[in-house]
């Protein structure tokens, strides 16, 4: 299987944004979920607000990295 070296690096990449991702969101990472406080009181915003950027950001990850693991897996399909 020849995979282009870019189609591979994307997928790595996508995969370690996911896991960060994940780990962000578990409660063992309080301290990082305590931050959208900090970060709203930086700008002047309600936690809440943060929240729902940051939600909207994921959801696009989410939506590209689909995006990218369809088009990794078609040029597979193409390289065959």
């Amino acid at each position: 299987m020849n995979v282009p070296f870019a189609a591979f690096a994307a997928s790595c990449i996508s995969a370690q944004i996911t896991d960060a991702v994940r780990q962000a969101s578990r409660k063992k990472h309080q301290l990082l979920n305590q931050s959208y406080q900090q970060i709203a009181a930086n700008l002047n915003v309600p936690a809440k607000t943060v929240d729902n950027a940051l939600r909207r950001a994921r959801r696009k990850f989410l939506t590209y990295r689909k995006q990218a693991q369809q088009a990794v897996m078609k040029n597979r399909g193409a390289d065959a």
